[in-house]
């Protein structure tokens, strides 16, 4: 995981804030698998399938409403006041996706876009808190 991403869940942790990645690399993939290490050698690959099987859809599959679906059924279940997207920069996928994301769902939703580079984590930090704080 990328350090800024390690800022990111911080933050959100920190004041309660719940995450819902929605690609299938990053958290979601380890999701499920901390049960692994119970299972014999025997049964390792069948275990591993059904955690394969069970994950969230990625955002990147079309049709992905699905993932939609998933982000509105948190948001009524939570009744989270807003959304915050991570987007890689100059990522054809993600520019559709945050037009699509603010037009799909009545929340507000703070899009940034990311690069990995150095000094991320400041900016980062900067306009999550001064986002919650709109929210509050």
């Amino acid at each position: 995981m990328c350090n800024e991403d390690d800022t990111l869940i911080k933050i959100l942790s920190e004041r309660n804030v719940c995450s819902i990645p929605l690609n299938c690399t990053g958290l979601n993939m380890v999701e499920g698998l901390e049960s692994i290490k119970e299972v014999s050698d025997k049964e390792i690959i069948a275990s591993l399938s059904r955690i394969i099987y069970r994950m969230h859809s990625c955002i990147r599959v079309r049709p992905n409403t699905k993932v939609y679906d998933r982000i509105a059924e948190a948001l009524d279940k939570t009744k989270a006041k807003g959304i915050i997207q991570k987007t890689l920069s100059f990522c054809d996928l993600w520019y559709t996706e945050k037009e699509r994301m603010k037009q799909s769902f009545d929340v507000p939703v703070l899009v940034y876009d990311s690069t990995y580079g150095e000094g991320e984590v400041e900016r980062v930090t900067t306009r999550i808190e001064t986002f919650l704080e709109a929210l509050s």
